[in-house]
């Protein structure tokens, strides 16, 4: 049987916990110093590498992105990444500099190019960077950003998508990112919501509630409070109501089933299309600096009021934030 390794909690470095639940015989809990929610104990660094380096992720990771062998579909590719995309925006001069942390194939490295980006990968998955190097024609480097030696300054922009609630020291990847980018660089984050509508939904069958693999679970407030800890000035974070409904572990059962229906009308309905709009201004606004405000009627400003308020209760699948080094 694999022993075990306690966690402090990164964020506050407290140890006392509240249970949250247990999957895969590994409990989840949330910090009582601070609310983060992370795996503790946890299995140690050599049994999640397991994971990552397994033909079966592999597999899961190109399934996602639907690609060939040897094609792939740019306009899926933009799609899949437009919101990182509109927080990171075109490169801000001639060979503006990009690190994309935990590139996998580095589908986002290809859609980043086609702004003006010149972009790195580090991946650990030895078959998703050769993929990317030969299919795609990025540049991957097989490694870690705890172990890569990148001079201080050298990036414009790093991205970290679906990538910080992965690593074991959250923390001290922050603080080895506001090393390396340039004063005024960005940094953009994607990670699941742990308050996201899917989880009460699907329960603790939400495929997010993963702790083999999912060491950290953040909410707006831990993943701006973490980032701020590593000295960035924050935008955000913004959750996006967006939901898979297909994110379990128990495909097929009721809650599943009745999730996906439901998810099924609200997309085709054309008020949640409007709204779906109305998302994407909002992390446009981010990108801006202006996170909050826009001109509207007496009337409009209503509705956004009360559009806001339920948002408050209501959440979608995604965090993003965008952090600038000072």
């Amino acid at each position: 049987m694999t022993a075990l390794e306690r966690a402090v909690c990164p964020l506050c470095g407290g140890t006392a916990r509240r249970p949250v639940c247990v999957k895969f015989d590994l409990p989840i809990v949330s910090c009582r110093g601070c609310g983060l929610v992370l795996a503790d104990p946890r299995l140690p660094e050599s049994e999640l590498m397991k994971r990552y380096l397994s033909r079966e992720f592999y597999n899961e990771y190109m399934a996602l992105m639907c690609p060939s062998k040897e094609k792939y579909d740019s306009g899926l590719i933009r799609n899949h990444f437009h919101i990182p995309l509109s927080l990171l925006g075109n490169a801000s001069r001639p060979g503006a500099r990009l690190l994309d942390v935990g590139s996998g194939a580095g589908f986002f490295l290809r859609a980043a190019a086609e702004v003006g980006w010149s972009g790195d990968g580090i991946e650990v998955s030895a078959a998703l960077a050769a993929y990317g190097r030969q299919v795609l024609g990025v540049r991957i480097r097989e490694e870690t950003i705890e172990t890569a030696d990148i001079p201080p300054e050298t990036y414009d922009a790093v991205v970290l998508l679906d990538v910080i609630e992965h690593v074991r020291e959250p923390g001290e990847m922050l603080e080895k990112t506001a090393r390396i980018l340039r004063p005024g660089g960005k940094l953009v984050v994607g990670t699941p919501d742990f308050r996201s509508l899917s989880r009460w939904i699907l329960g603790r069958n939400w495929a997010i509630l993963s702790p083999a693999e999912h060491l950290f679970n953040f909410t707006s407030s831990t993943l701006a409070r973490m980032l701020e800890a590593a000295e960035f000035q924050v935008r955000g974070p913004v959750n996006i109501l967006v939901f898979n409904p297909d994110a379990t572990h128990a495909r097929g059962t009721r809650r599943h089933r009745l999730w996906r229906d439901f998810h099924e009308r609200l997309e085709n309905n054309s008020a949640m299309r409007k709204i779906q709009s109305h998302e994407v201004r909002r992390v446009l606004r981010l990108a801006d600096g202006h996170e909050t405000g826009v001109r509207a009627t007496i009337g409009k400003r209503f509705l956004l009021r009360l559009y806001e308020g339920l948002r408050t209760v209501v959440n979608g699948d995604m965090l993003y934030a965008l952090a600038i080094k000072k």
